[in-house]
């Protein structure tokens, strides 16, 4: 019985985050966007990792965004990929402190290719406020 509880809360918390990320993000993402991959290996420095390519999702040169319990956490650039693995070079983090928890084993969701043409629903209400604000400001 204990198992199966485990069990569907995994499932569970795994479905929410992938909603919950969903629906915080605006554009054209859906969930088949994003590929689940494991950490393998974490240079000392955390700025080169090695992970799971099982999906064949992307190869080398491809950029790619890093999601970690339902945040965008960094970008980076897959430098080399060989069998089911890839090599990544971290260019930029985006959440320090999802960046802190990322560890050897974690699964972690890998969006492919550009991502400036999505922003998250706080992002695009900050903008929107600033837009009003200088309307009103013009008006006067």
């Amino acid at each position: 019985m204990r198992i199966i509880f485990i069990l569907a809360l995994h499932i569970y918390s795994t479905v929410g985050f992938t909603q919950g990320f969903l629906g915080d993000i605006s554009g054209e993402l859906t969930s088949s966007d994003l590929i689940t991959e494991k950490i393998q290996k974490i240079s000392s420095s955390k700025r080169i990792f090695i992970i799971s390519n099982e999906n064949n999702s992307f190869n080398k040169g491809d950029f790619i965004s890093i999601v970690f319990l339902d945040k965008v956490t960094a970008r980076a650039i897959v430098a080399k990929t060989k069998e089911t693995y890839a090599g990544l070079k971290i260019i930029k983090i985006h959440s320090w402190s999802h960046w802190q928890k990322l560890i050897p084993g974690a699964n972690i969701q890998i969006i492919t290719g550009d991502d400036s043409n999505f922003k998250s629903a706080k992002q695009e209400e900050l903008q929107e406020d600033s837009e009003a604000t200088a309307v009103i400001q013009n008006d006067n």
